[in-house]
């Protein structure tokens, strides 16, 4: 049975219950390893000690905001995740790291079953490339919205490719509404999803045009209500949330890469002379985002910066767009977290070894799922529809200041699978020659 599922190349289903079993069992491993001996967690500042606070606003008053007050600001569902647990078994965050765990491991298994049925020489591959990536699983023990995004996105593609009837495009919606609801970038995907059905699939254009309809309206189903409660909370339409746009897409219009963040104090930007800013301008807003950086002062000011050095600009605004495109995906992937300082001091022979071995083992699987991406392409396999997420985030981050590679984590595992197939094949080819 397990072999069927998961591994339907291997020649018996002990072997498939035993690489079951040691994939679940190291890759369980290797996240304790990342709470207890690899990573220092700091739960006290950034988004993670956001999302805490909020999750203990929802358990101890119902509401949704950083104080006693509802707000706007931020995608609700993994605060309502979080929130849920601190519910359920206290508020140890131990006890997120552990469901999270479990969140990382099931995206493993979907995309496991995904690839054992599209490209089954792969399953074994991706599996264990899935359970011993250092990058999936530091992400599922910290208090951040990756693991659970993911989650989503896999869950949507797991039901529309592997469910050939309506049901698949209820449950895949269903999926994109809640993934939206923890990430709202993904808004427009599903627009994206129905555009490539309709022009590519292979059903006739009235059962498409159904499907495609069932689709969106149960991602909206889900989206829907949260949208009603923006409304009764503001008076104006936010689908789900007003975030810090005009500031990102300001930063987005300069910046190039993270350096300037190494000049903040008590976490306040200093902007650097390369800011386009006058100088009225700037003391303005450094000082305003010493207190609210989601104030809509704040963001219709740094929204209306942003649109007038593109309109003036363009050359040089598209120029920053293409030199901090691939920071979105090469990188340590580690930038955001602090290596146990305890085993690895910062700037020792270990510390620079880790970080040269993360970036080396990232790189060589971006290679390896570029090029597993060219040969699926090729052979026309139903595994090109995993691209699709993979060029939405490549696109839709490329305006903002994406100089982060953590925005493209919850696509990770699409990565992976490509670079499943690329090993797959190398490891075929060499087989062939040796006999």
């Amino acid at each position: 049975m397990i072999k069927d599922l998961f591994f339907p190349t291997l020649s018996d289903s002990k072997s498939g219950f035993y690489i079951l079993a040691f994939g679940l069992f190291f890759g369980i491993l290797i996240r304790i390893l990342m709470i207890y001996f690899f990573i220092d967690h700091d739960f006290l500042h950034g988004d993670a000690a956001s999302y805490i606070k909020t999750a203990r606003n929802i358990v101890d008053f119902g509401v949704f905001g950083l104080e006693q007050e509802a707000t706007v600001y931020r995608p609700p569902m993994y605060s309502y995740f979080v929130a849920l647990i601190m519910f359920i078994f206290g508020n140890e965050i131990v006890n997120v790291q552990i469901l999270q765990i479990f969140v990382g491991l099931i995206s493993g298994i979907l995309i496991t079953r995904i690839s054992a049925i599209f490209f089954p020489n792969s399953s074994v591959w991706i599996f264990f490339l899935f359970m011993l990536s250092p990058f999936e699983a530091v992400y599922s023990v910290t208090l951040l919205s990756e693991s659970l995004t993911s989650l989503f996105l896999v869950l949507t593609a797991f039901f529309l490719l592997t469910f050939n009837n309506l049901k698949g495009w209820v449950f895949g919606g269903i999926s994109l509404g809640l993934c939206c609801l923890t990430r709202d970038i993904y808004l427009l995907l599903g627009f994206l999803i129905v555009l490539i059905w309709l022009v590519f699939g292979s059903d006739n254009l009235k059962l498409k045009f159904k499907y495609s309809m069932v689709f969106l309206f149960s991602m909206f189903f889900i989206i829907s209500p949260w949208t009603i409660r923006n409304y009764y909370q503001t008076d104006s339409f936010v689908p789900i949330s007003k975030g810090r746009i005009g500031y990102d897409l300001w930063l987005g219009t300069w910046v190039k890469n993270g350096e300037y963040t190494k000049a903040f104090i008590k976490k306040t930007p200093i902007f650097p002379p390369e800011a386009p800013l006058t100088k009225n301008d700037k003391l303005f807003l450094e000082k305003a985002l010493e207190g609210d950086p989601s104030s809509p002062i704040i963001n219709d000011r740094m929204l209306e910066l942003a649109l007038e050095r593109i309109k003036k600009e363009p050359l040089e605004v598209f120029k920053s767009y293409l030199i901090r495109s691939p920071k979105l995906w090469l990188g340590t992937r580690f930038d955001v977290f602090v290596i146990n300082k305890k085993w690895f001091p910062r700037e020792s022979a270990s510390w620079h070894l880790i970080k040269v071995s993360l970036y080396g083992l990232n790189f060589c699987l971006m290679v390896l799922g570029l090029l597993g991406i060219i040969f699926v392409w090729r052979k026309k396999n139903p595994l090109i529809f995993l691209t699709l997420p993979i060029f939405y985030s490549a696109l839709i981050y490329m305006p903002f200041s994406s100089f982060e590679n953590r925005y493209s984590q919850p696509v990770y595992p699409f990565v992976l699978i490509f670079a499943a197939v690329s090993i797959s094949i190398i490891i075929n080819q060499v087989n062939l020659k040796r006999h």
